[in-house]
């Protein structure tokens, strides 16, 4: 062990110096050599103070406390004592504020994480809130495009059969002008005749000036053109 210790002082290996000058200091005392025991104690101590080895220096001054105490030296040992009463409660200290740092590390990380699992919480819901809107708008375009085209099929169906029933009616009129014209022959000598003729076949028979009328219209004149012929008014051509 001495040498070892030696070894290591020579070297300047401060932890392994005082690792080797404790198992030193033990063997001597183990051997009732107490004040070469101390004297390695004395050497030590200062090494671990100044390298802030604070578990070291409060295990030497508890064994230079029990050495003194073996040796008589009553206030040395007392002082001793209380330098390492004093670092051990330094030390409980320290591990307290370091478990207090442990704590606080770990309750940050938790609640960043909680905070992290919120915010994508919060952006999922986002995204199913913005998925139903563009689902929303989907359907109601289609319902549009739907209501759209069945209006326009309605549309142009009607169309269609306004003028199916325009044509009909166009045909019925112009069909009714042939059989007219085919009754009424425009000459003036069977004028009497024809009249005669298209009473028989109406339910009321026309005066002489709706006959005149009739025979105008076939001509394509409009109704005004007919009461300047005939000098009347228009409503009276019309009724």
């Amino acid at each position: 062990s001495l040498k070892a210790y030696n070894y290591f002082k020579d070297i300047k290996a401060t932890n392994f110096q005082i690792s080797a000058g404790l198992a030193l200091s033990e063997a001597l005392q183990t051997n009732r050599q107490l004040k070469a025991s101390q004297d390695i104690i004395e050497e030590i101590l200062p090494l671990a103070l100044s390298n802030g080895l604070l578990e070291e220096a409060a295990n030497i001054y508890k064994i230079r406390s029990n050495i003194s105490e073996q040796l008589g030296q009553s206030s040395k040992a007392l002082s001793s004592y209380k330098s390492f009463l004093a670092i051990k409660d330094s030390l409980n200290l320290q591990a307290q504020l370091n478990t207090s740092l442990v704590l606080e590390n770990e309750y940050q990380s938790a609640r960043r994480e909680n905070e992290i699992a919120l915010l994508k919480a919060e952006d999922q819901i986002l995204k199913l809130e913005l998925q139903q809107r563009r689902t929303t708008i989907l359907i109601l375009v289609f319902v549009l495009a739907i209501t759209l085209a069945l209006g326009t099929y309605i549309y142009v169906n009607q169309r269609k059969k306004s003028k199916l029933r325009s044509d009909l009616l166009t045909s019925e009129i112009n069909e009714l002008r042939l059989q007219i014209k085919q009754l009424i022959d425009y000459r003036p000598e069977q004028s009497s005749i024809a009249i005669d003729q298209l009473n028989k076949a109406l339910n009321n028979p026309l005066s002489d000036r709706e006959f005149e009328v009739l025979q105008l219209a076939l001509t394509d004149k409009n109704n005004g053109e007919i009461a300047e012929v005939l000098f009347v008014s228009t409503n009276t051509v019309k009724y």
